[in-house]
């Protein structure tokens, strides 16, 4: 896994969609963060004691809705997880208006994160702790809204556990 924290002020010739992409190849993430908040930012990316147990990386562009692929979460992990996702896939934060990802089975969850909560937090990746039922499946879903109707932005969305359980790659 690898997991990429780039400047939103880069110097010399970095390639931060390069890192980015080999990140999503790897269930890890990369998040853009502005240098002001980097130090608040290493505690709380999700680069610690954690493994994925889902990742969809997504591509998505305007105002949509996009079905994901389900999410099972396995009897033998607990119910208490970490959701990590990005809002864009460079930074800083310009055509990023909402998102909304949904998991939906008999109990339904959705998390929430808009423009001017992600801007204060200075970078574009989100996380937060959620329960969910062990040995169930959650259909997945996101809706969103972006500015920019002529460029795709490539999304990572990762469910983690921090006990030792370990998917595939994401494609």
């Amino acid at each position: 896994m690898v997991f990429v924290l780039t400047s939103n002020e880069p110097s010399g010739r970095d390639q931060p969609k390069t890192v980015y992409r080999i990140a999503s190849k790897t269930n890890g993430m990369g998040i853009f963060v502005d240098d002001a908040v980097i130090n608040h930012q290493l505690p709380t990316a999700p680069i610690q004691r954690v493994r994925p147990i889902y990742c969809a990386n997504v591509q998505v562009s305007d105002l949509e809705a996009y079905n994901l692929p389900n999410f099972n979460l396995p009897a033998d992990v607990p119910g208490l997880n970490r959701i990590s996702f990005t809002v864009q896939d460079h930074g800083p934060i310009d055509s990023f208006h909402r998102l909304e990802l949904k998991f939906l089975a008999d109990t339904n969850t959705t998390i929430s994160a808009n423009a001017e909560e992600v801007r204060k937090l200075g970078a574009t990746g989100y996380s937060t702790i959620l329960g969910f039922l062990s040995g169930t499946e959650y259909r997945s879903e996101l809706d969103c809204d972006y500015d920019n109707f002529d460029y795709v932005e490539e999304l990572q969305i990762r469910v983690q556990s921090y006990e030792r359980f370990w998917i595939p790659y994401c494609d």
